[in-house]
């Protein structure tokens, strides 16, 4: 990224990071029986530019929560508080003095747990650097994760076995 302006840098790769990740661009909707279903109706998300008239060192070196100054480095959206009609991805990218950036994510808990959103950063980051495609792609399929009915035993797990 020398000699680029790291918003544009992250704001273009995340737009191609969004093509394989497209649910991150559209709505939570409640469908019957209060389910609640992504519409991939590519509403976006919300991406923030801002610029802090401090350095990193202003921040110290041991970067540990409570963060002094935390609600200002991630864009609060008005309607955040509703879980359904909201974007469910907030990026802000903070542009410092000193030539550094802070970049602070906001995700919809329904969309991703930890690994998932580990995933989806590791795939922004390769397109920022150049990549033309993730090397892990999403998996959307929640069929993968039911069980069978009526259950299927493919294995004896023996260890399970009561011992008398």
């Amino acid at each position: 990224m020398a000699g680029k302006d790291p918003v544009e840098v992250l704001r273009k790769a995340l737009a191609q990071t969004l093509v394989v990740y497209y649910p991150f661009a559209g709505r939570l909707r409640e469908g019957p029986e209060r389910k609640l279903m992504v519409d991939c109706n590519g509403e976006g998300v919300v991406f923030v530019e801002a610029d802090a008239d401090v350095t990193l060192n202003h921040f110290g070196h041991n970067l540990q929560p409570p963060f002094p100054c935390f609600r200002q480095l991630l864009y609060h959206f008005p309607a955040s508080q509703q879980i359904t009609n909201t974007p469910l991805l907030l990026v802000q990218v903070t542009r410092l003095k000193c030539g550094g950036f802070i970049l602070a994510v906001g995700v919809n808990h329904a969309m991703c747990d930890g690994a998932g959103l580990s995933q989806f950063m590791k795939a922004w980051a390769k397109m920022a650097g150049g990549a033309t495609k993730p090397s892990i792609s999403p998996v959307s399929n929640r069929e993968l994760l039911m069980a069978r009915d009526p259950p299927r035993i493919t294995h004896e797990h023996r260890e399970y076995e009561q011992v008398e």
